[in-house]
């Protein structure tokens, strides 16, 4: 009989393959641990409106992480159970130095929504993934007057997330915020002390079960304290590097029924038909 009581998923490389089409076979997984009395959550940085439909197609019905930690939501509700913002000075830091630094797109997440200067080839594609609309405000830092959840800054070459990310550390200040390379050309500011590993304790918590009682699966470095905190932490094979490194175990790649197969395995189900 296997200990564990909840499974969580990252979304984009893990949960869906390549095209963000989910994999039959793990739907009717899925649906076998859900009739097992088994918790299945999101783990994910989209906010809701890009996360709900993927909870929807999976039945989610353990608490939601979202904005990479920022948020905790109830999946059948939307209630709000946990929530962090950016201070808005550390914010208008952040876009200052984000400006000098010449980096071309930055979202901003607040209110529910997602605002941005213009609109450019970067944003329209942003937007068709996440299958959200980014508002353009203009000058986003005359625009934010309140804290948003977090910011997103999107480059077009993978080599300026590392110089970028120093920048932010040394300029940005006291309390220092969370600064994630979530996706090799996104590097994201959150509240300070905000990770999806932090949130899945307050999601256990919410559950009922203890953190060694969850799997989750993840594929990038905002997955690495997801992967920590619970008590069986697998990556992709197409995970970054830096993510194999901490996980207790590698599985196959996103675009194969390694997932399915994962938990059947783990939670002991029946073979698929």
């Amino acid at each position: 009989m296997t200990s564990y009581h909840a499974v969580y998923f990252d979304v984009d490389g893990t949960l869906v393959d390549s095209r963000r089409h989910f994999d039959p076979n793990l739907l009717v997984v899925i649906r076998q641990l859900i009739a097992n009395d088994i918790r299945i959550g999101l783990a994910t940085g989209r906010m809701a409106r890009s996360a709900l439909p993927f909870a929807q197609a999976i039945a989610a019905n353990a608490p939601l992480i979202l904005y990479n930690g920022a948020q905790l939501v109830d999946p059948i509700t939307t209630t709000v159970l946990k929530s962090h913002t950016l201070a808005l000075n550390t914010a208008q830091h952040a876009l200052a130095i984000v400006r000098q630094c010449g980096a071309p797109h930055v979202n901003v997440y607040v209110d529910n929504e997602i605002v941005i200067e213009a609109e450019s080839p970067i944003s329209r594609e942003y937007s068709l993934k996440d299958a959200v609309p980014l508002r353009p405000v203009g000058d986003l830092r005359r625009f934010l007057i309140s804290d948003p959840v977090k910011l997103m800054i999107v480059v077009d070459d993978p080599s300026r997330i590392e110089p970028l990310s120093r920048q932010l550390h040394l300029g940005l200040p006291s309390p220092c915020p969370t600064i994630v390379n979530s996706e090799p050309t996104y590097l994201e500011i959150l509240p300070p002390g905000v990770t999806k590993g932090e949130t899945l304790t307050a999601a256990a918590e919410c559950l009922g079960v203890p953190l060694s009682g969850i799997v989750a699966f993840g594929d990038g470095l905002n997955d690495i304290e997801l992967l920590q905190n619970a008590g069986l932490g697998i990556a992709m094979e197409n995970a970054h590097a830096g993510l194999k490194a901490v996980a207790d175990r590698v599985i196959g790649h996103h675009d194969t029924s390694s997932l399915a197969e994962t938990l059947r395995e783990l939670f002991d189900l029946r073979p698929l038909a």
